[in-house]
């Protein structure tokens, strides 16, 4: 589960859950009163395909729309993308309606390339006042090697491509399967977000 705390006026607890094989995604909205809570469940209806795994990740991420309430970036690593099986597609839907804001599509996308099996918001890194989203394509492959894996930063504005990372060792990589990715704040202190990516062997440039 993730947890968002609502921008609103009042003490509000927005938790996403997800169910994998039936594609589904789950807002469970609470207020939380004294000795009391009420909670309104949300269902997103998928846009992916069949057993796409929409779902299967997903993170809260600020204000993306102007109105005032966190949103959700929601990873479909096997949707089909443009007739490529398991290409993979990521979804950022508004936190307060479940409609699909923007989609993002890998730059590189191939069968069984995975891309949206991890997904995680960063800090703005291009200082135009909107977080970015961090995705992970663990099985795409690079340099001529298979599965090596690519991880992406976009806009968290328009969803445009702001950066690709690749290993320096893609023959030793295996980059990114069931490693974790993630935005971490300025530290290098050039007042922008920064990114710490997972890999089992090798490095990362």
């Amino acid at each position: 589960m993730n947890q968002m705390q609502s921008i609103s006026g009042k003490i509000t607890m927005q938790i996403a859950a997800f169910t994998i094989r039936l594609n589904t995604v789950f807002l469970l909205v609470g207020i939380i009163l004294p000795l009391t809570a009420q909670f309104d469940i949300r269902q997103l209806d998928p846009p992916a395909s069949f057993e796409a795994e929409f779902g299967l990740t997903f993170t809260g991420i600020n204000d993306l729309n102007g109105d005032g309430h966190y949103e959700l970036v929601v990873g479909s690593p096997i949707d089909s993308v443009n007739g490529i099986y398991a290409a993979g597609r990521v979804y950022v839907v508004s936190g307060t309606t479940g409609a699909v804001i923007f989609t993002i599509e890998s730059p590189n996308p191939e069968v069984f390339g995975l891309f949206g099996r991890h997904v995680a918001k960063s800090d703005d890194t291009n200082n135009d006042g909107f977080d970015d989203i961090i995705v992970a394509a663990c099985k795409e492959n690079h340099s001529e090697i298979d599965d090596a894996g690519r991880a992406y930063l976009f806009s968290g504005d328009d969803g445009s491509l702001l950066h690709t990372f690749i290993s320096v060792e893609p023959a030793m990589a295996e980059i990114w399967y069931d490693s974790p990715i993630c935005g971490v704040s300025d530290v290098n202190s050039d007042d922008a977000g920064d990114v710490a990516i997972g890999i089992k062997l090798g490095s990362t440039k």
